[in-house]
């Protein structure tokens, strides 16, 4: 029996998503946070908590809400000056994602592991939606697919 070309990109879109999502559950469990993260997490509880974005002006607030939310739902909370939100000219993050480790010393890998699942989640949605795209509209989607991301 012969394969169709279309059974072989569902195989291969298949393998791809569960090799991505293998690998970004055993980086979750298995890599300790990442400087930025130290930062992007207190960060994002300071928004949720006080809808402040002063704690780290740098980035954009999504992806610090995002990676916030299961953490903020789950009832952690980070405390920090109330003049930190208004300090234009230093940047405080560090010091803030350093107390919020500290207030959680016993926890801080499993609270950063919980808040890595919502975007593999994300990640399954979007290829649901690609899988959509793709259903919906064949060749065009196939040229607009790469500009999703």
């Amino acid at each position: 029996m012969l394969l169709k070309p279309r059974n072989i990109q569902w195989g291969l879109r298949i393998v791809v998503l569960i090799s991505s999502i293998f690998m970004m559950l055993h980086g979750a469990w298995s890599s300790s946070p990442t400087i930025v993260e130290m930062s992007h997490l207190p960060a994002g509880l300071a928004v949720w908590q006080r809808h402040s974005l002063g704690v780290y002006r740098v980035c954009t607030p999504a992806s610090k809400l995002l990676f916030a939310l299961p953490s903020h739902l789950a009832g952690f909370r980070v405390e920090y000056p109330e003049s930190i939100d208004s300090d234009l000219i230093t940047r405080r993050e560090w010091q803030v994602g350093t107390n919020f480790q500290a207030a959680y010393l016993d926890q801080y890998q499993h609270i950063f592991q919980w808040s890595r699942l919502l975007p593999i989640l994300l990640t399954l949605v979007g290829a649901c939606v690609v899988n959509w795209r793709l259903k919906q509209y064949h060749s065009f989607a196939l040229q607009t697919v790469p500009f999703i991301g």
